[in-house]
């Protein structure tokens, strides 16, 4: 079976700093930072699979720390465990409509620490409008509500109800590193993108030897106690009272505004996914983690009538038929309707559940790394958490830089990079693409990466990868990008404008702020 090709993450320097791959509790509220040795003939030795878990664990440990009150992506280091609730140290970090700002803030850009409060895209006085009140220190304001293709081309796929029937609702966060990146280099403002890209593309046609002035950047790396780019993406359902137990999650009260920001719903809501996306030298790197109770019901608890979250679970003992998995396809019946802009969802608690189950099983050998980190933290609500796998270069795959430009990199063996595993999918982010094309059922392999390599910079388009002119830093794996907009542009477009056709109509609240209408694709 072929492996997924990889698009490596270009980088200069060398390193024989290595961390080592446990973490000691007084250092959990640290992000790791992953770097690597170099063998005899210049290579950077890659880690193994093992590195990388630790490396996602550990991360997930500290995004997951209590954050810091009053300050932007800080983990509160008074504290000794992972937070018991919410805000965690991710859900400070900016979200894609607070760091790409419009036009009217250019002039002078803010800074990380003053960087306006956008949630959903509003600002706290259009959603206290709306919602009859809203307190930022104990409320979050969720809006996005359709999950993608892997093609950003072809729209959402559709939204995911909850076995009350309850819509998931999305989050995408980036670090103080990755927003900084776009500010430095004034990526904020897709024209900027578009030169700096045109004049890597120009030099690269060129054969040229050194890096050209002004050419595109690439995304920040791990380095020697500096984390790199950090980006999530969090699924959250809406708690059922009766019937949920709030223990096993992590939750914070919530304001719910509808597609077409006529209507506000409040209820409690739970994190049941979370996509952790860094960057080292040699490759980016993406884990995902679910709560345990998505598809099946595996640790005791005294709730006897708990259900799956996203199924019904076995009826009895006799019944094994109506068991997941759900045929070839992760999920049973057909593809809700993708929700529109125009949607106020006023029957928002009479929508239909959708029955899912995990097609890919998590591995037994990391199904036992789970639980030694589930069973480290038995005061926290982490240990409700698993991780379903992390995608990277293949354990084999060594790289070494060149002092050609143009050539950057050479890999041994020459089947690299590609990457140590196929399908990484998260049931809860992911429902209708787990193993066939929801558009043709036809099976398919997706995965993060897989999704994520369709990701460009602003100037060049989604299909057009011109082997002439292609640079690996061109390969961001992130959406997040092609969120800019160009000068002319009055507001933030509520699609990826600078090289992504708009679907939906821009809308705008009181301070001239477009509200974020991502389907969302990162």
């Amino acid at each position: 079976m072929s492996k997924l090709k990889l698009f490596p993450y270009f980088c200069f320097f060398a390193s024989t700093i290595v961390i080592s791959p446990t973490h000691t509790m007084a250092q959990d509220y640290e992000l790791p930072v992953m770097t690597f040795s170099t063998d005899a003939d210049g290579y950077f030795v890659n880690r193994t699979e093992l590195d990388y878990v630790d490396y996602m664990w550990a991360s997930f440990v500290a995004l997951s720390w209590p954050a810091k009150p009053g300050v932007r992506g800080q983990a509160d280091t008074t504290q000794n465990q992972p937070a018991i609730k919410s805000p965690l140290v991710w859900q400070t970090y900016a979200q894609p409509q607070e760091a790409l700002l419009p036009p009217s803030y250019w002039e002078n850009y803010p800074s990380w620490d003053d960087l306006p409060q956008l949630p959903a895209g509003m600002t706290d006085k259009a959603i206290a409008e709306l919602c009859g009140g809203y307190d930022r220190e104990t409320e979050i304001a969720l809006y996005d509500i359709n999950q993608p293709s892997e093609s950003a081309r072809k729209g959402p796929v559709a939204p995911l109800q909850d076995q009350f029937g309850r819509y998931v609702r999305y989050q995408v966060t980036l670090n103080k590193t990755f927003f900084n990146y776009l500010r430095d280099n004034d990526y904020y403002n897709a024209q900027i993108q578009s030169k700096s890209v045109a004049i890597s593309q120009q030099a690269q046609f060129m054969q040229a030897k050194n890096s050209p002035q002004g050419g595109f950047r690439a995304l920040p790396f791990d380095q020697p106690g500096k984390v790199g780019m950090l980006e999530t993406k969090a699924a959250w359902r809406i708690l059922d009272p009766e019937h949920d137990d709030p223990k096993r999650y992590y939750t914070q009260a919530a304001v719910i505004i509808s597609p077409d920001r006529t209507n506000c719903f409040r209820g409690t809501a739970a994190l049941v996914a979370l996509h952790i996306h860094r960057i080292t030298r040699l490759s980016h790197v993406a884990s995902t983690f679910e709560q345990i109770d998505n598809v099946e019901i595996l640790q005791p608890t005294n709730q006897s009538g708990l259900k799956p979250s996203f199924n019904p679970g076995k009826a009895n003992k006799t019944q094994v038929n109506i068991w997941p998995p759900y045929g070839n396809r992760g999920f049973n019946g057909n593809l809700p309707a993708v929700i529109t802009s125009k949607d106020n969802l006023a029957d928002i608690w009479k929508r239909q559940p959708v029955n899912i189950s995990r097609a890919n099983d998590i591995p037994l050998w990391l199904q036992l790394i789970n639980k030694s980190y589930q069973d480290r933290y038995q005061n926290s609500p982490l240990k409700y958490y698993q991780m379903v796998n992390v995608q990277h270069v293949a354990e084999n795959c060594r790289m070494k830089l060149t002092d050609n430009w143009a050539k950057p990199q050479q890999w041994s063996p020459k089947t690299c990079p590609t990457a140590n595993i196929e399908r990484l999918i998260n049931s809860a982010l992911e429902s209708y693409t787990q193993l066939v094309d929801p558009y043709t059922n036809l099976p398919k392999n997706y995965s993060c990466k897989g999704c994520h390599s369709n990701a460009r910079p602003c100037g060049i388009l989604q299909e057009n990868k011109n082997l002439q002119t292609w640079r690996p830093e061109f390969q961001v794996m992130s959406f997040i990008l092609a969120k800019a907009v160009f000068p002319d542009m009055l507001v933030t477009p509520s699609e990826y404008a600078c090289n992504i056709p708009q679907t939906l109509p821009p809308a705008t609240d009181s301070d001239n702020i477009t509200a974020y209408k991502s389907t969302d694709y990162n």
